[in-house]
């Protein structure tokens, strides 16, 4: 869907010293992934990229 390789999926689940990001989703992927949810009729928005307020405490 992005056409990167599944590895680089699974680094953004790995913590920063791990190599990963954290848990967050490169923001150059957020629009296509968007784009593809609505197409699917997946529900996706823009505040799921983000944490919650009750998961950063």
């Amino acid at each position: 869907m992005l056409g990167v390789n599944v590895s680089r999926v699974y680094r953004w689940t790995y913590p920063v010293a791990r190599g990963g990001t954290g848990g967050v989703i490169p923001a150059r992927h957020q629009a296509k992934l968007l784009t593809t949810a609505r197409e699917r009729g997946i529900e996706l928005e823009p505040a799921d990229f983000f944490p919650r307020a009750e998961a950063a405490e």
